[in-house]
């Protein structure tokens, strides 16, 4: 069960509950919503980090056209020909990150009635001798807080073997993919946080609050064919395999009042998503690498559950609604894309006198041949086509809410006959991404360093940018080496990826019975009011910069069941993004 907050006894009024067919559909809406922060996770332009493996951190991902290892599966299937020997590889990614978003505006902007709960009474307000309220006296007029990810640290492993089966033919398998950050966790699990006044709901928790991977697995192979000797043809085929918990909140009536708050968890899964990857490569001469390679992934399609807590901030209420779970609710199918990929790079590599004097366009193995190299590897990440979710319902939904004094409420249904399908379009962009990393032997045969640099453009509209992927511009680092003991390499990685600050702004203050429910057309900013056009006091945020320092303006709304002009869902991603990742990484190949 979803734990509820728990403190001190309050007294808390029931509130109106949305009735029928409305409140149907904006459970639709919001099982939707969870979905969109579950398997998703992995995408590329999202979480995904680099192309994976030890040697990826090091060259900042430049290792598409350098095939030295079993990792060639995941990057360039073609580079499986130009391996020297059979070779068994394992690898550890270990990626930090210190994720955060600075969320602007008051806990009582989108407050639409008043309310007792623990957190305070929604609406009332302290003056000023002048008559505007005082920052932080009241829940209302209490800034938004910072909020960071503070998941776990999840290791990334790596595991492959790769070997010649024929005098042309060349064969890899194993366990590879991305450098990716797993675990994402906004605030507490309970979708609280705790503040110098007091705990308060999560300014996030109407984008993500927490994501569990219960299950993860992605099994490839892959043949190379040498075609010719300076030109070879590669295919491998992954299988992804997800299971995800996702945890986010929902209000019954738009608006940010935590008292209509619902906590909802989806657990979606999908143990069969197919992954192709083509790759050519060729050598005009012994020093030059050139390859090109695109990577198709059928879309997630799959089942699962969505299971609501309703009244969920509504812990220690000696009357009145309470935390109630209710029943999971059958998701017949979860349908979202995934991204597709394009690469092309080019390396060139200074090679060794012995090697240069044998003419062997066969030999691959850098750290005896190459004295240096450098190469440049350029990928479209077409993000778009993975915009659009799908949600469909297999059975008929209902909300259960339950009472302090034992007795419950009429629970409200829809029949899945009643129930449409529902689609969401999450504004992502297709990125452009420029690697450019290489090598130098220190100790020739013994020690080889590796650096890398490069550049990523934004995957999402910054209108509507949020914590669910963070895809934005992004610049990269990294080091590592390579140290040659007998028949093994052992090498030792670094990379940092920096996100500059992205400002998602609010719109201007408007009266929301001025808007006519559109997003766009500008921010009520009153605190302490309930509604009409004469309460409340406009309590508009200093911290927000002026225009040229904005890369965009709010749009994404909440998801909520009931709205009215006069009362339209809240847009809850105006804030300062912040992010960046630190990744250690280990590796080691043996040569059998």
């Amino acid at each position: 069960m979803t734990p509820p907050l728990h403190g001190p006894e309050l007294s808390l009024r029931p509130h109106a509950r949305p009735h029928g067919v409305r409140l149907g559909a904006g459970l639709a809406l919001c099982a939707l919503a969870l979905c969109l922060g579950s398997s998703t996770k992995a995408r590329a332009g999202g979480l995904e980090l680099l192309p994976g493996g030890t040697k990826s951190v090091a060259r900042a991902g430049a290792v598409a056209a350098r095939p030295s290892d079993p990792m060639a599966l995941q990057h360039n299937p073609a580079g499986l020909a130009w391996l020297s020997g059979r070779q068994l590889m394992a690898n550890l990614d270990v990626p930090w990150n210190d994720l955060c978003v600075q969320p602007y505006g008051y806990y009582g902007w989108g407050v639409y009635e008043e309310a007792d709960t623990r957190f305070g009474n929604t609406t009332e307000l302290e003056l000023s001798a002048d008559g505007e309220p005082v920052p932080g006296a009241s829940y209302a007029s209490d800034h938004l807080d910072r909020v960071c990810n503070s998941a776990s640290v999840l290791p990334v492993p790596h595991l492959a073997i790769a070997a010649k089966l024929a005098p042309r033919l060349y064969f890899g398998a194993g366990l590879v993919g991305a450098t990716m950050l797993v675990g994402l966790q906004w605030g507490g699990a309970n979708g609280s946080i705790v503040t110098p006044d007091g705990p308060r709901p999560t300014p996030t928790r109407y984008q993500l609050v927490k994501q569990e991977v219960n299950f993860a697995l992605n099994p490839t192979a892959g043949l190379a064919y040498r075609i010719r000797p300076d030109f070879s043809l590669g295919v491998a085929l992954q299988i992804l395999m997800a299971d995800v918990d996702t945890y986010a909140v929902q209000s019954l009536e738009a608006g940010t009042s935590p008292h209509n708050d619902v906590m909802g968890k989806l657990s979606a899964r999908d143990y069969f998503v197919p992954a192709l990857t083509l790759a050519a490569h060729a050598k005009p001469i012994p020093a030059l690498d050139v390859m090109a390679a695109v990577r198709l992934v059928d879309d997630l399609d799959g089942s699962g559950e969505a299971t609501f807590t309703t009244s969920a901030y509504n812990g220690g209420a000696e009357r009145g609604l309470i935390p109630t779970e209710n029943d999971p609710i059958d998701l017949e199918r979860v349908k979202l894309g995934f991204p597709w990929t394009i690469t092309a790079g080019i390396r060139y590599a200074g090679r060794s006198e012995a090697q240069l004097l044998e003419g062997e366009p066969d030999a691959r193995d850098a750290m005896e041949s190459e004295l240096w190299d450098v190469e440049l590897d350029l990928s479209l990440q077409l993000n778009a086509r993975a915009s659009q979710t799908l949600f469909e319902f297999g059975q008929d939904v209902s909300l259960r809410f339950d009472n302090a004094d034992g007795t419950s409420e009429p629970s409200v249904t829809l029949r899945e006959q009643d129930l449409e399908r529902v689609g969401v379009d999450r504004h992502l962009r297709d990125a452009f991404v420029a690697r450019l990393g290489g090598s130098y032997s220190l100790i020739p045969k013994r020690l080889m360093a590796h650096a890398g640099v490069f550049y990523e453009s934004s995957g999402v509209d910054p209108d509507y940018a949020n914590i669910d992927a963070f895809a934005f511009q992004r610049f990269g680092a990294g080091l590592g080496v390579a140290l040659r003991f007998g028949a093994f390499d052992l090498i030792a990685a670094y990379g940092r990826i920096q996100q500059p600050r992205v400002v998602v702004a609010p719109r201007d203050h408007q009266l929301v019975q001025d808007s006519g429910g559109d997003p766009r057309s500008g921010f009520d900013q009153r605190v302490g009011g309930i509604g009409s056009t004469d309460s409340g006091v406009v309590f508009s945020d200093p911290a927000v910069p002026g225009q040229g320092q904005q890369d965009g303006q709010a749009a994404y709304q909440q998801i909520a069941p009931v709205s009215t002009d006069n009362r339209p869902r809240a847009v809850v991603n105006a804030g300062e993004y912040t992010g960046a990742f630190d990744i250690v990484s280990l590796g080691v190949v043996y040569r059998l």
